[in-house]
């Protein structure tokens, strides 16, 4: 399954490449649900042999791999992979649907637990208790506390709305605009 894995992840990288992208989104693909008390450090040390070397070729095309957020508890698993990697093109995509679903932590305290690593960001609502991909301000997000938390942490961050249609797109643009 990693061969299969690394097959598909180099040939989009190459299209990434070919299309001249500046970021590779990917996810973490943390499981919470083992419960084996080595899981999180061997996980860690598997993704990083993993995402490594797609860095170090990412970089000789000017692409950052940024590794999004998805079935984490807690923003420290994602932190703490990218700060081990240590290195310049392998960073973080925060998307605040995945974690009102998936985390009781507050999606401000995400972001300012990711701070400088957080480079890319999806953006849109649900009713956290499936990940929707509603337009900005029809869920249950704290919009004014999550902006303002990217503003202080992550200003280098790129926000990207991610809901489920291109009227809904539009419509977070446009309320987006009214926080920032």
């Amino acid at each position: 399954m990693i061969e299969v894995s690394r097959k598909r992840h180099t040939a989009a990288l190459a299209a990434a490449k070919a299309i001249g992208a500046t970021y590779y989104i990917a996810h973490t693909n943390y499981n919470p649900l083992i419960r084996n008390p080595s899981y999180q450090n061997s996980w860690r040390s598997r993704s990083l042999d993993f995402w490594l070397p797609f860095a170090d070729e990412a970089g000789k095309h000017n692409i950052i791999i940024s590794l999004e957020n998805l079935w984490e508890p807690d923003p420290d698993i994602q932190a703490e992979l990218v700060a081990a990697g240590n290195h310049p093109n392998l960073r973080a995509t925060f998307d605040n649907g995945h974690a009102l679903v998936f985390s009781n932590i507050p999606a401000s305290q995400w972001v300012a637990t990711l701070g400088t690593l957080l480079v890319h960001s999806h953006l849109h609502d649900n009713s956290g208790e499936f990940d929707e991909h509603k337009s900005i301000g029809d869920g249950k997000e704290n919009w004014e506390e999550l902006l303002s938390a990217i503003k202080k942490y992550s200003p280098q961050a790129i926000l990207v709305a991610e809901s489920d249609s291109l009227a809904s797109n539009m419509l977070s643009i446009g309320r987006l605009k009214a926080f920032v």
